[in-house]
């Protein structure tokens, strides 16, 4: 491990951070973590590097002594001072809107059809790009397609979004702080729909928040259905014959279905 701090030219105590699934390491002023896709994690480091930030600020990886964002399966992002808030959902969307506009320029890569997380797949999944797992549990399928039975197309422009912002907004006075960031390219209003709907499920925001973004109501309902497709396709991905951690999760997600369906 030194070896690799070495190489980002790190040094300092070390604590475990409760984020990154468990294997995020504060070290100094910075943040280490395993990086299991080196090609999209490196474009993730260029593509942030080339923003610059006034109203807010991102978390953004850094490269090595040798120029490399990924050392030994390893990475390392800027530690960034800030505190989780339930609430202040207006100013999380403000901040989601910022940052929306400054990807926006931003190309997808070439490569990017190739790269592939749980959390990729199962977007697509939402989008009608991808299937289920062919092992996922029948009654988890009957689910999905009962919601999906809701969709209407949707033809708007894709852009580079931040896809979970919802436990990744922290606040350092009235400044958003933004942490790991998870690259997409979807429509701008999906980052905004997927803030909301997952602070409706997790943090405890009325479901009529919906209703605060400026978007026509049915675009409105067609991204939520599909933000919550997205997210229960992810617990299917992971346990995909583990019926009641989908009913777990559909429940949390429920509040929003009762006024979408």
């Amino acid at each position: 491990m030194k070896e690799i701090l070495d190489l980002f030219g790190i040094s300092g105590k070390t604590e475990k951070l409760t984020g990154g699934q468990g294997q995020s390491i504060r070290v100094g002023d910075f943040v280490l973590k395993p990086i299991e896709e080196t090609a999209k994690y490196s474009w993730i480091g260029e593509a942030l590097a080339s923003i610059s930030t006034y109203d807010l600020a991102i978390a953004k990886p850094i490269k090595s002594k040798n120029g490399n964002f990924v050392e030994s399966g390893y990475g390392v992002t800027q530690y960034l001072t800030g505190d989780f808030f339930i609430g202040r959902i207006e100013e999380k969307i403000k901040a989601c809107q910022i940052i929306n506009q400054l990807l926006k320029s931003i190309k997808i890569p070439e490569d990017w059809v190739h790269w592939s997380s749980p959390w990729q797949w199962a977007n697509r999944i939402a989008w009608e790009e991808a299937s289920l797992p062919d092992n996922a549990d029948s009654k988890s399928c009957k689910i999905i397609e009962a919601i999906k039975a809701e969709y209407k197309p949707i033809d708007l422009p894709e852009q580079l979004i931040h896809s979970d912002l919802a436990g990744n907004i922290l606040f350092n006075g009235n400044t958003p702080v933004i942490i790991d960031f998870s690259p997409e390219f979807r429509p701008s209003a999906y980052a905004e729909i997927l803030l909301i709907t997952d602070s409706i499920a997790w943090h405890q925001e009325k479901a009529e928040s919906l209703w605060i973004l400026q978007h026509p109501k049915a675009l409105i309902m067609q991204l939520a259905v599909r933000a919550i497709v997205f997210r229960l396709a992810v617990v299917i991905i992971f346990k995909p014959k583990n019926f009641e951690a989908l009913m777990a999760e559909l429940k949390n997600f429920q509040p929003i279905l009762n006024i979408l369906m």
